[in-house]
């Protein structure tokens, strides 16, 4: 992959764009699959689900900020507004790595196949990203992700088999919010080997069209 020890920022590809719909449908089939025990699921719902990656021009990558870590109580009415803080909130760490099962599970076949013939860049931003979306669902009961942006806030940044995302943002019932996360995958590309993840303030409607955020569809 790559011999500099510096990240890098990164750029996307045709073959990630080639591939929305390929994201869409693999999420879609991952929400319906059941959580793995002893990780708290959210209720049944049907809706599909959508990763968007980066666009065919990338912008420029700001300084990424830590976000603050979204209080335990009901999403999104009572986010607050980020604090300074004089040290980092720490990072969660999941017990349990999810994205193998549900790629392993027979009703993503067709889609895990087609994850396979990605370049091991892209393979490794959407292995990623699935996984992202898994631990945000088992995280909390009230948190229902639908749809996940990698480069909101700053770019996504790439250095061999690791993959980070600090400017991150996912929706969950009707609101954006910000997310952090940091993924590294196995050297054949083929799973994710360890995550972690802090998710952040509501961000206020009024910027969701800068950052590429869709409203409700």
């Amino acid at each position: 992959m790559r011999a500099a020890a510096a990240l890098r920022a990164r750029a996307p590809s045709s073959g990630l764009l080639a591939s929305l719909g390929l994201h869409a449908l693999l999420l879609a089939v991952l929400a319906l699959l059941p959580p793995a025990a002893p990780l708290i699921a959210p209720a049944e719902r049907s809706i599909e689900v959508e990763i968007v990656t980066a666009p065919g021009e990338p912008p420029v990558r700001p300084g990424a900020a830590v976000p603050s870590r979204v209080p335990q109580a009901t999403l999104p009415a009572t986010a607050p507004a980020a604090t300074p803080s004089p040290s980092a909130p720490a990072m969660v760490r999941p017990t349990q790595l999810l994205s193998a099962k549900s790629l392993a599970d027979p009703r993503s076949r067709e889609a895990a196949q087609a994850l396979a013939q990605l370049a091991p860049d892209d393979r490794i931003e959407q292995l990623c990203d699935t996984e992202a979306m898994d631990q945000l669902h088992a995280w909390r009961g009230d948190v229902e992700p639908d749809r996940l942006v990698a480069y909101a806030m700053a770019q996504t940044r790439l250095d061999g088999t690791l993959f980070q995302a600090d400017g991150a943002a996912f929706r969950s019932r009707r609101q954006w919010f910000r997310l952090k996360f940091r993924c590294a995958v196995t050297p054949d590309f083929t799973k994710v080997a360890d995550f972690e993840f802090l998710v952040g303030e509501a961000v206020p409607r009024s910027q969701w069209s800068a950052h590429n955020l869709t409203p409700v569809d």
